[in-house]
């Protein structure tokens, strides 16, 4: 993954930006859904670390708009 930086951010965020593409390291996790249909869905997540600790439940209200074709 490479990804350029906005060079007014370097000051003030990381002084390694160049400006230019460089490498990067995403650290998250990311949950892929089938298309929704159009409407309000609420997507409720709990996590449990492998150590028992566990997050949550969270939820996130999201409306999707537009048409879904199957």
């Amino acid at each position: 993954m490479f990804f350029k930086g906005d060079l007014s951010l370097q000051s003030t965020v990381d002084a390694c930006i160049t400006g230019t593409f460089q490498p990067a390291v995403v650290d998250s996790y990311f949950i892929l859904f089938k298309p929704l249909r159009p409407g309000h869905h609420t997507i409720t997540r709990r996590i449990i670390t492998t150590r028992g600790t566990v997050s949550g439940p969270n939820t996130t209200e999201i409306e999707v708009v537009g048409e879904h074709a199957h």
